[in-house]
């Protein structure tokens, strides 16, 4: 992947980079030393880190990525009800141009998708679930493949895309 497209960039992190990079901590720690090198930062939402949290299944299990989650020492961008609009907006955009596949996406997908919009060139999400964030609307700007134990991690880059958004946005008239 080329150096310049995450330089400087906020990197917004899915639910499921933050799942692998638990469970990979290791494998994953030298692409994130790569991102810190090129200075860019590793950040979350409240909603994401409600996600990975949930995910739990005992007060134990709960506690434990709880504490590995404080100890990334990531910022977190806390979402704003204009958010929840622009989520919401999206959710009629893709339903009506058929864009998440015949599968719904999460309202913490939705919320990502949000944020990506509110800070345009500033962000870029790191994710392992390409189908949730659209072509019609965004730019798949980078693809990594990060080895890890007993799988190979296929990792996008996605950037929002204004010209994009609005065409669709005309195309649906919300």
């Amino acid at each position: 992947m080329k150096d310049e497209l995450l330089k400087n960039k906020s990197i917004l992190l899915d639910t499921n980079i933050l799942i692998a990079y638990s469970k990979y901590t290791n494998h994953l720690d030298p692409f994130f030393s790569y991102l810190t090198k090129h200075d860019s930062i590793p950040y979350i939402t409240d909603a994401i880190s409600f996600e990975f949290l949930r995910y739990s299944c005992t007060g134990g299990e709960f506690k434990k990525l709880e504490g590995w989650l404080l100890a990334q020492d990531m910022p977190m961008i806390h979402s704003k009800p204009e958010d929840v609009e622009t989520a919401t907006k999206l959710s009629v955009m893709y339903a009506n141009k058929r864009m998440a596949d015949k599968k719904q996406v999460s309202f913490v997908d939705m919320l990502n998708a949000a944020q990506l919009i509110r800070y345009k060139d500033e962000i870029v999400l790191m994710t392992t679930d390409i189908h949730d964030y659209p072509l019609g609307i965004f730019d798949r700007i980078g693809v990594q493949a990060i080895d890890v134990v007993d799988q190979v991690l296929t990792v996008a880059f996605i950037r929002y895309n204004e010209q994009k958004y609005k065409k669709c946005r005309l195309d649906v008239d919300i």
